[in-house]
């Protein structure tokens, strides 16, 4: 009984998940080699196995391949931009977001997500919130996660008053922080050195979700 596209799929995934790239792409030869047509999931793999290894070259050979033969999904894409903002090409990484739509398809959270930790990682939060009101106006909010990365930047860069009204934002929807950002409002609840804007703001939202960090800071 001759193997099918997904036995093939899954042994190329395993291999890719223990970094055994070349062995993945040997089943992938001889899986084409034996007249099995792969799918948009097969290449995924292998482009997914190079960004995890960080060969950014190899996964764009490979996605430009790809395109010959299948349409990329959301999910290549998100793979791709993320190797690239991971390689230090954010221009790259526009580049492929920018052009979604001529694809015909629409970025996600995990899309914007990418994007977001990186443009943060850079402190370029004037971009950051352009994609988050972009995010609103696309019908895909941002989740909980998303929130929680942009204020840990905020806050790590002494973006402090930006930090605590985008907490308030995230709260107005219902989600929680994460340890991290527990973290940040115990460390700024015991400085003696906020301004009185920022104190008020701090102090409102420990009351709003009735905290108290702890006494005697």
């Amino acid at each position: 009984m001759e193997p099918d596209l997904v036995t093939y799929n899954v042994l190329m995934d395993g291999y890719c998940a223990r970094s055994e790239i070349d062995r993945a792409l040997k089943v992938f030869d001889f899986m084409v080699h034996k007249g099995c047509v792969p799918d948009e999931c097969s290449y995924n793999i292998l482009i997914n196995g190079y960004c995890k290894i960080q060969c950014i070259d190899k996964a764009m050979h490979l996605f430009e391949e790809m395109c010959q033969q299948v349409n990329p999904n959301i999910m290549t894409y998100n793979t791709i931009i993320h190797g690239l903002c991971r390689d230090g090409e954010l221009e790259a990484a526009r580049d492929l977001f920018s052009n979604l739509s001529y694809k015909g398809l629409q970025p996600n959270v995990q899309t914007y997500k990418i994007l977001i930790q990186d443009l943060c990682n850079r402190c370029l939060f004037d971009e950051v919130n352009k994609l988050l009101t972009e995010m609103d106006g696309n019908g895909c909010s941002p989740d909980q996660c998303t929130y929680n990365i942009i204020i840990h930047a905020l806050l790590q860069n002494n973006e402090t008053f930006r930090g605590l009204q985008l907490l308030e934002e995230m709260f107005a929807r219902g989600f929680t922080i994460d340890s991290t950002t527990r973290k940040f409002l115990v460390k700024m609840f015991c400085d003696d050195g906020l301004d009185l804007s920022t104190r008020q703001l701090l102090d409102r939202l420990l009351t709003l979700k009735r905290w108290i960090p702890f006494k005697g800071c």
